[in-house]
């Protein structure tokens, strides 16, 4: 199809296209996920809703972390505890620009009126 080198590396050409790799689909979906914890509390299931919590409701003080609209990090001591949901999801979601979380926090707004 493009007559690349069996050697060259495929990533200019997912981009190209538009195609995501396998790690950023999970990304997104797990991103979209925690944006649906953290702004449509109503069509959550009970059990998830007191999963994430906000940084900001943690101390009363503001900081960077949690003007940027993170969750609270609970600590972990194992590799296990890095993989749990409890700590996965808000990895990722720090990893998301913090004007894409606004954008969405302003959509998910929009939405709602």
């Amino acid at each position: 199809m493009f007559f690349a080198h069996g050697r060259e590396h495929v990533n200019p050409y997912y981009n190209l296209h538009g195609i995501l790799k396998f790690e950023n689909i999970h990304r997104l979906k797990v991103s979209l996920f925690t944006h649906k914890l953290k702004n449509d509390k109503s069509n959550t299931p009970a059990v998830l809703l007191n999963i994430l919590t906000s940084a900001s409701e943690i101390h009363p003080y503001n900081t960077r972390y949690g003007a940027n609209q993170n969750f609270f990090k609970p600590s972990v001591r194992t590799n296990y505890g890095v993989s749990t949901f409890q700590f996965s999801p808000i990895k990722i979601w720090e990893s998301v620009p913090p004007e894409l979380k606004r954008f969405l926090y302003m959509h998910a707004l929009q939405k709602a009126v």
